[in-house]
């Protein structure tokens, strides 16, 4: 059965290594960047996502696409080819009603954690397109199962930043860094039930904490 028939390739041929070409993870959706390359207005070379066989809108450069655990959904940053427009979450296919970057699905697959920097400095956290959260930089790590989200927030001053832990929604006590300090991973138990997390300070010291200890 044919899926797609098109003359965007990359560099004349659509390959796993040359287009991204690969399944999901429940193995029903097929996927795969094509390259769209144009004479006018000028010489230029642009990427096009296809899903399932459906080319969506030409992009200025190659997204990085965030998968849902299920397989079934997708979310990734569009860019204007002409840069006459704003940058867009693409979220299956359509724009959102929102700017959010750094997408990141939930495990259950039906929500989307994004981030929009703040006018005159900060970051926001969004939970489908609703801020929940201010500080300069967040970091969310979700386990393949399970219900945990853990989030490393940095935070603090201007003069005095630190970063710290946020457990579904609880800051961590105790887990507030040195100043300048950093939280550098998360990993999780095969059950999705425990975290780890690597900490570091401006000394190159690294220790970790567990599950909040």
């Amino acid at each position: 059965k044919e899926l797609v028939r098109s003359t965007e390739s990359q560099g004349g041929k659509c390959s796993a290594q040359s287009s991204n070409l690969g399944f999901t993870s429940n193995s029903k959706h097929v996927f795969y960047f094509a390259e769209l390359h144009v004479l006018n207005p000028a010489d230029r070379t642009y990427t096009r996502w296809v899903f399932d066989g459906k080319p969506e809108i030409p992009n200025a450069g190659r997204a990085e696409v965030a998968f849902s655990p299920d397989g079934d959904h997708y979310a990734y940053i569009w860019n204007d080819i002409n840069r006459q427009k704003p940058w867009m979450l693409i979220v299956d296919g359509k724009p959102a009603a929102y700017q959010g970057g750094a997408p990141i699905w939930t495990n259950d697959s039906k929500h989307l954690y994004t981030q929009r920097q703040v006018t005159g400095g900060g970051t926001d956290l969004l939970f489908d397109g609703k801020p929940i959260a201010r500080a300069f930089n967040f970091k969310v790590y979700l386990p393949p199962v399970g219900g945990l989200t853990v989030v490393a927030v940095t935070g603090g001053t201007n003069f005095h930043p630190l970063s710290f832990l946020v457990v579904n929604g609880k800051k961590v006590p105790g887990s507030d860094t040195v100043e300048r300090g950093s939280i550098d991973d998360v990993v999780f138990s095969a059950d999705g039930k425990h975290y780890t997390a690597l900490c570091g300070d401006i000394s190159s010291h690294k220790y970790v904490i567990t599950d909040g200890k």
